[in-house]
């Protein structure tokens, strides 16, 4: 999200001795996904993402090679969003299902 090439995929790779070379980097799981079906690169995307939307560019699935850890995901949005019904709503089934971090700043 921050468009640094180096992330979780890279620390584990280098823990075993293996690293991979990032030739571009874009702003969400879609486009990586619509990148990845025009050329010869491969990308590294959530499982469940890319079990749903892998097929749609034409793209196949495997396993990462080596055990992946899981990692935080977190929904943030300002304040006077929540005024909006259906993202109180939304924001409201996210913390009835997930652990949720009431760190200051975070909803």
């Amino acid at each position: 999200m921050s468009g640094d090439p180096h992330g979780f995929v890279d620390t584990v790779l280098e823990q075993h001795g293996h690293r991979r070379r990032t030739v571009l980097t874009v702003p969400n799981f879609m486009f990586a996904l619509a990148i990845a079906g025009e050329s010869d690169m491969l990308v590294a995307i959530p499982r469940r993402f890319a079990t749903i939307f892998a097929s749609r560019f034409g793209l196949t699935t495997v396993n990462a090679p080596l055990p992946l850890p899981r990692f935080k995901l977190s929904a943030v949005a300002p304040r006077a969003a929540m005024m909006d019904a259906g993202l109180s709503w939304l924001f409201g089934m996210l913390s009835s299902v997930c652990e949720v971090d009431r760190s200051p700043g975070l909803l």
